[in-house]
């Protein structure tokens, strides 16, 4: 007998698939898939189904200092720091100049003098070095450092030119004296007050608890 077209074979209820439950979630509720390895991190679907990035905790933002210390790269600061760039020229070509006198024999039997004279030209090339550090890093010590050397050689260096001439010649004459005396005044006008003006400006806006950071990609 065929087994299919037995009357006595037992039947089964007929499946009704539609009427099988459904999982449903409300809007906005779409369950989320969450990864271990993943931190700091969340995302939300809004009504137009969008994915949004979420971070839970923000990084902290680099402030620099709002007292005006960029005042040190416009005006007349950046005018002081073309005239310490000159300056700084004019001490370089000055140091080859001092070689050049030493190998040409310009010092005479007084070579020694040489050493004293390397030593203010190098000495005055580093203080403007530093001065300049100073401007660009906003530091108040170093810009003291520079003041203080421009002081001291304000001071000595007179003396030394003077009191050298004398001993070599014996005598001043007065339009080497009108000449380097030209040379301090501008030297005064045209770096020491500047230096001062630095000094405090640095002193004033910048508190011992507050850093300056440069934010740029460039040095």
């Amino acid at each position: 007998m065929d087994p299919y077209n037995d009357p006595n074979r037992q039947s089964y209820p007929p499946q009704n698939y539609q009427q099988q439950p459904q999982a449903y979630y409300p809007p906005n509720q779409y369950p989320q898939l969450t990864y271990p390895n993943a931190q700091n991190t969340s995302y939300n679907v809004n009504n137009n189904n969008t994915i949004q990035y979420v971070p839970y905790a923000q990084q902290h933002i680099v402030e620099l200092p709002n007292d005006g210390l960029r005042a040190l790269d416009h005006g007349w600061f950046q005018f002081y720091k073309i005239l310490l760039y000159i300056s700084l020229a004019l001490l370089i070509l000055d140091s080859i100049g001092l070689i050049n006198a030493l190998i040409e024999g310009g010092y005479g039997r007084f070579i020694f003098l040489f050493g004293f004279d390397m030593t203010i030209a190098l000495s005055r090339l580093v203080l403007v070095i530093v001065q300049l550090q100073a401007m660009q890093g906003r530091d108040p010590v170093k810009a003291k450092i520079a003041l203080t050397g421009f002081l001291i050689y304000l001071a000595l260096d007179p003396i030394y030119i003077f009191g050298v001439t004398y001993l070599m010649y014996g005598y001043l004459l007065p339009v080497y004296v009108a000449r380097n005396m030209i040379g301090f005044g501008v030297f005064i006008v045209l770096v020491l007050i500047g230096s001062i003006q630095v000094y405090r400006f640095l002193k004033k806006n910048l508190k011992p608890n507050d850093g300056y950071q440069n934010v740029t990609n460039t040095v």
